[in-house]
């Protein structure tokens, strides 16, 4: 009894220690997504940030669009289609990131209104993996926007300020949209 009791106490022990001792990504995702023209060229623009004091190293993001199609049987189909970004990875999430989706002919989006998104219930997924930079383990977030969450003729308000001197990160407007000029 007293070995049973052992190897159950380490066993719990090492469970638990490893649960609590694996790291989390803690990422902020921005309430919307803004679509707005940018060098002339429409494009989708959301934010991502980090709310943890260490760097995840190596990140990458992913965004993909599923939409609600009838097949010719009549059926519905849910259709996934990948969202080609401007830049996939970054060196070291610290602050934020501004993530670009280019609408051009060969997007997903080209062509799309606001009233034709939420026809085919039109959802984005983004989702960001990168490398905890003192534990070395990978950590990830993920977030879903549906089409509602979709601010057309909006963009990101600026949150990096330069005095001259110094660089400095306003996070308190990070969800906050202004109307494109």
């Amino acid at each position: 009894e007293s070995t049973a009791s052992l190897v159950l106490t380490a066993l719990a022990t090492g469970l638990v220690f490893a649960k609590f001792s694996r790291p989390t990504a803690s990422l902020l995702f921005s309430r919307q997504i803004a679509i707005a023209p940018m060098n002339g060229v429409p494009t989708l623009s959301l934010r991502v940030g980090n709310r943890r004091g260490r760097r995840i190293v190596l990140a990458t993001v992913k965004g993909s669009m599923v939409r609600t199609e009838r097949t010719l049987e009549g059926k519905i189909f849910y259709r996934m289609l990948d969202l080609q970004l401007s830049r996939e990875h970054v060196l070291a999430l610290t602050r934020s990131w501004t993530v670009l989706h280019t609408i051009d002919e060969r997007s997903p989006l080209a062509g799309e209104t606001a009233e034709s998104l939420a026809a085919k219930e039109v959802e984005i997924m983004v989702t960001v993996v990168g490398t905890d930079d003192l534990w070395m383990q990978t950590v990830h977030g993920s977030h879903r926007y549906l089409d509602g969450d979709i601010a057309w003729g909006m963009r990101h308000a600026d949150i990096l300020y330069d005095d001259g001197r110094t660089l400095t990160l306003d996070l308190r407007k990070f969800h906050d949209l202004e109307p494109a000029s």
